[in-house]
């Protein structure tokens, strides 16, 4: 299997990729897999829908055209790319709608002309939500294989099992999805249920509902979970290697609690308090490929009547969903997974409670919302995420819907830009 591939195999967006980044990718020497795949041209159109239709059936991949591979299926080098012709993405979707059923949208790509008028043609397949995609007259179905099948193939034919998950993959899939949010949920209120205190372990069941009433959720995990993307002891690892420096000051890292994480059936979990015990932090990775983070947000102040009030940091919120999509990102780019994501960003909090906004460029009135509880959900690929001015559009959705919930129509956006690119002044010093 590929290390890294799709929008994340040149360290740029499929469509910035330049011709000279595939003469170095190629360097690599990295063989094809369940995710890669090497093509010397177009001229043999049975073979191209039938790779197309098994990325889209299985994990979505990378095509290169214009790259021979060897025995070994690493690519040839130096590689010398192909005859450039305007006509080559035309070509692709004539072959796409001859060949496959229903037919897939990839992305293609034509590199830059480089010497001697050769080029390179990249072809980027999602995960597909639309399987099973059959191919020649409706009449074969394949899946892509992670190791060549027994006729040297890396495509197979669909078993009947396998049949029934591409035609029922939606539902199995969202019903796997939530089942995996679910258990890692129960976690989370088994974690905040106790509390260590030296040798002792102090159980306050009493105060989970006070947590969960000021928790800021967010997860994101592949739109449609099959199996596990790595192992347990691999998930141990990962959470370090996708963590970043915490800008904001609660901890060094994000997520937090990285020397105390401890693995549990499916996964790794990090968990812990500050300052007072209901200031809670949980992550949690799953080997689906599910990351989520749950922390206490919204703050609780005493008035002088002894009344409580409650306030949401606004630019608290934009650093933590920052934090968040950058861990995420990286995860991907480690895994090697390039596809459709499911994101839930979930406020459960307290009606009425105050959003703290900076003292210039925002509206000056106080900002109070009218219900409790804030949501939203999307779909998006990881390339919506890998880059940071696409994770800023992601944020900036986000950001727009929890402003109408306080009431907020318009404000500067540039202020929340200016932010945005400014947070690394607060990462702490090497």
């Amino acid at each position: 299997m590929a290390s890294f591939f799709s929008r994340t195999i040149f360290g740029k967006p499929v469509e910035g990729v330049t011709f000279e980044d595939i003469l170095s990718f190629c360097e690599l020497k990295i063989p094809e897999g369940i995710n890669l795949d090497y093509k010397q041209d177009l001229s043999l159109p049975t073979k191209l829908a039938k790779s197309i239709a098994t990325f889209a059936n299985t994990r979505g991949g990378l095509i290169l055209v214009g790259v021979v591979d060897d025995s070994d299926d690493k690519p040839v080098v130096p590689a010398t790319g192909m005859d450039y012709d305007e006509k080559m993405p035309l070509t692709v979707t004539n072959i796409i709608l001859s060949h496959i059923y229903p037919p897939v949208a990839p992305q293609v790509h034509v590199c830059p002309k480089g010497k001697g008028d050769k080029t390179f043609l990249l072809i980027d397949i999602p995960e597909s939500t639309d399987a099973p995609h059959w191919v020649f007259n409706k009449k074969e179905l394949y899946i892509r294989v992670a190791q060549r099948s027994a006729s040297g193939s890396w495509e197979d034919f669909a078993t009947s099992e396998q049949y029934e998950w591409l035609r029922n993959k939606r539902e199995k899939s969202l019903d796997l999805r939530w089942r995996i949010i679910q258990n890692l949920d129960y976690h989370f209120k088994e974690c905040i249920k106790k509390r260590d205190v030296g040798n002792t372990t102090i159980y306050r069941g009493d105060q989970v509902t006070g947590i969960l009433t000021r928790l800021l959720r967010v997860s994101v995990s592949p739109a449609f979970p099959q199996e596990a993307l790595f192992a347990v002891p691999q998930s141990y690892e990962l959470v370090k290697k996708i963590a970043v420096q915490d800008y904001y000051g609660t901890d060094y890292w994000f997520p937090t609690f990285l020397e105390t994480r401890h693995v549990f059936q499916n996964g790794t979990i990090t968990h812990g308090s500050f300052a007072e015990p209901e200031e809670y932090l949980f992550s949690a990775l799953d080997t689906s490929g599910t990351f989520v983070y749950n922390e206490t947000v919204i703050k609780e102040q005493v008035g002088e009547k002894n009344e409580l009030s409650y306030s949401l940091d606004f630019l608290y919120i934009v650093a933590r969903l920052d934090q968040f999509f950058t861990s995420a990102a990286n995860l991907y780019k480690e895994i090697g997974y390039s596809g459709l994501l499911r994101i839930d960003v979930v406020l459960n909090g307290k009606s009425f409670m105050r959003l703290v906004l900076p003292s210039s460029g925002f509206p000056s009135s106080k900002h109070v919302s009218q219900g409790a509880n804030f949501m939203w959900n999307s779909e998006v690929y990881t390339s919506e995420i890998s880059e940071e001015k696409d994770r800023y559009g992601t944020i900036k959705s986000i950001i727009r819907e929890l402003m109408y919930m306080f009431g907020i129509e318009y404000f500067k956006w540039e202020i929340l830009e200016n932010y945005y690119k400014s947070v690394n002044r607060y990462v702490f010093d090497e």
